[in-house]
C-alpha cells in the first residue's frame, strides 16, 4: 500500500502537510483518499458554477422554512426566525428551493438577470 493513503477521519490529515498552503496543491501533493480540511466552505466562492439562480419574493413568502432545509448549500439567508435573502456566494443553482417551495415565493432565473429588479425578473419568467 502507498504511503500516500491515508485513513479516514478525525487523524486524517497528516501533520506534515501544508494545510496553510492548501490552496497552491499541485495533484501530486494531495495523498491518496484525502478529503480536504472540514469547515472552510465560507471561504470559497461557489456561486459561479450556476447558469440560473433563484429569486426570491418576501412579498409572497410565509417562512414555512422549507427552502432553507432543503438547500444543500445553507445558501438560504435566515434572520430572526425568517427567510431574509438568498446567498448568491454559494448558491449553486440547484433549483432545490423553488421545487420546495409552495407559495410560489422562489423562482429560477437567467445567471445574467439582475435579481434586484422586479422587471427584469418578470420578464425572464415570461410574464
Amino acid at each position: 500500500m502507498s504511503d500516500k493513503w491515508i485513513k479516514a477521519g478525525p487523524s486524517s490529515i497528516p501533520e506534515n502537510l501544508d494545510i496553510d498552503n492548501f490552496d497552491n496543491w499541485a495533484v501530486e501533493d494531495f495523498p491518496i483518499g484525502m478529503v480536504g480540511p472540514a469547515g472552510n466552505g465560507a471561504e470559497y466562492y461557489t456561486g459561479g458554477w450556476r447558469h440560473e439562480k433563484p429569486v426570491w419574493q418576501k412579498d409572497l413568502c410565509k417562512n414555512c422554512m422549507l427552502c432553507w432545509i432543503n438547500c444543500a448549500d445553507t445558501a438560504v439567508f435566515m434572520e430572526n426566525q425568517t427567510v431574509s435573502g438568498i446567498n448568491y456566494h454559494h448558491c449553486k443553482g440547484c433549483g432545490v428551493c423553488p421545487i420546495e417551495c409552495r407559495f410560489g415565493a422562489l423562482k429560477m432565473v437567467p445567471e445574467h438577470v439582475d435579481h434586484l429588479d422586479p422587471a427584469a425578473v418578470a420578464a425572464a419568467e415570461g410574464v
